[in-house]
């Protein structure tokens, strides 16, 4: 987005790869839902179904830019964990890998501390 174009605001929300439609948790942007629907559609078609954070920056002329974030902490350790309340050191350490570019700290042991954080808050079992 022009550093000359006013932001009118940035949003954070969860969207679906690859299956966004217009609908409620868009209608606040007050974007062409349609178009954004078919771009972020486009750019996440290849992991369909996954649910990720999406950053969305708004200018007031109504156009928009959009950074996806990545997956969701909670959805890799439900990934992860499935049916089973337990994570173990090594999923941990694997999902703090694929989270560290997202995460506001650059340090592994920081990440992981994160990670065990969200999933000891979803219920799950840390061993």
């Amino acid at each position: 987005m022009s550093m000359s174009k006013e932001i009118l605001g940035t949003w954070k929300i969860k969207l679906e790869c690859g299956q966004t439609k217009p609908g409620a948790s868009l209608a606040s942007l007050k974007i062409d839902m349609r178009s954004f629907c078919q771009e972020f559609n486009n750019k996440t078609k290849t992991t369909p179904g996954k649910k990720v954070n999406v950053k969305i920056t708004v200018a007031k002329d109504r156009s928009y830019q959009f950074i996806i974030k990545g997956v969701s902490t909670s959805e890799l350790i439900k990934e992860i964990t499935g049916e089973k309340k337990t994570i173990n050191s090594e999923e941990i350490e694997k999902i703090a890998h694929q989270k560290l570019t997202h995460l506001n700290t650059d340090d592994l042991e920081k990440a992981k501390s994160i990670v065990i954080g969200t999933a000891r808050s979803a219920g799950i079992k840390v061993i």
